[in-house]
């Protein structure tokens, strides 16, 4: 069984290369090569370290506007973040930007290249599990297991947010197995990560594709975080965190009970400190005009007039938001309409209701 490691790496500052440089030396007691798939460009002391280095050149993050005038195979089981505040709940399924299509990506690429390579299993990691004597044995011993049974694949089944999901840290699976379920194409554009993933996340597409495998090998978490534990406590993010990935629900909400009911809102669930400033336009009004500081918890939100939201429901009429999010020096703005066209996709997008 000609097996590689599939490395996945973003270490795009000092700390992060710190962190895939001593994953990597970790990895070599492992006597397997190493393929790292790379989103940012690295140095030739870690391009020495490797076997193979493949560079996704194109680190595709989308904004939740991309999404907006798709139809959008969500459901209420979909992944999404809810937080109650003010005697409301608001709920989003999207977030203001997602880098799921990037790391989807890093698995299409780096598989397939594996098997130009002459490659027939991988094993999955990314660059900040830095694993100790313990799990390497853990690992060796369950490569050879796959080997010596024949096994399609091993991995962690998970439950996140109450969806069933594969913990990607480690996996080994079958090269064709995989390239049967995903194909070639990567994702280049909303529409592509719609039809590759059915807006899942990568946990759940992961797991979409391994339990359906006939030959497998599972632990529990229970087992994986008594083996793993020291791993995944030292698996924090690297650097900055970005709120916009997640922890901030904010945009025009409908009411899940009253399509006719529509709120702007903010919850800052981020330990970032946010400077929004939010406009809305109706024709050539300012409806709302709002711009504060918001803390971690703090929140807001306000009515939308309903008669305006009326004539959008039955005109050929829009409302224009624009959303100011300024923290650490940085500005990203999301500006999209609403209209007759988009509304039952942002309806599934974000909602709320009163508690």
């Amino acid at each position: 069984m000609k097996t590689c490691i599939v490395l996945f790496s973003h270490a795009d500052n000092e700390e992060k290369k710190e962190k895939l440089y001593k994953t990597i030396i970790s990895l070599r007691d492992l006597e397997l090569p190493i393929l790292l798939s790379t989103s940012s460009e690295i140095e030739q002391t870690i391009m020495d370290c490797v076997d193979y280095v493949i560079y996704n050149k194109e680190n595709i993050i989308l904004s939740e506007t991309d999404f907006y005038n798709l139809d959008l195979p969500i459901t209420e089981a979909n992944f999404n973040r809810q937080f109650f505040f003010g005697g409301i709940s608001t709920r989003s399924y999207i977030t203001k930007k997602t880098y799921q299509p990037a790391v989807i990506n890093h698995y299409i690429q780096s598989v397939n290249y594996a098997k130009i390579l002459g490659y027939e299993y991988v094993m999955i990691t990314e660059y900040d599990y830095i694993f100790n004597q313990k799990s390497k044995n853990f690992i060796n011993a369950i490569y050879k297991r796959v080997e010596k049974n024949n096994l399609d694949c091993f991995f962690i089944p998970c439950n996140i947010s109450g969806i069933e999901s594969a913990y990607p840290i480690p996996s080994i699976f079958s090269v064709n197995k995989f390239i049967e379920y995903s194909g070639s194409r990567i994702i280049k554009n909303p529409l592509d990560y719609v039809r590759i993933t059915k807006f899942k996340i990568a946990e759940e597409w992961l797991y979409d594709f391994l339990r359906y495998l006939e030959k497998k090998e599972t632990i529990s978490m229970e087992e994986y975080s008594e083996i793993f534990q020291e791993v995944v406590s030292d698996s924090v993010d690297a650097g900055d965190f970005n709120p916009m990935f997640s922890q901030l629900n904010s945009g025009v909400y409908i009411n899940r009970y009253d399509e006719k009911k529509w709120i702007y809102s903010v919850y800052n669930f981020t330990n970032k400190q946010l400077d929004i400033h939010i406009q809305i336009k109706f024709k050539d009004d300012i409806i709302v005009d709002d711009r504060r500081i918001y803390l971690y918890k703090n929140w807001f939100y306000i009515d939308i007039p309903e008669n305006i939201v009326n004539k959008i429901m039955l005109n050929d009429e829009k409302l224009h938001v624009i959303e100011r999010i300024r923290y650490d020096s940085k500005e990203e703005v999301f500006d999209y309409l609403i209209n007759n066209q988009n509304l039952k996709t942002h309806k599934k997008c974000k909602w709320y209701f009163n508690t």
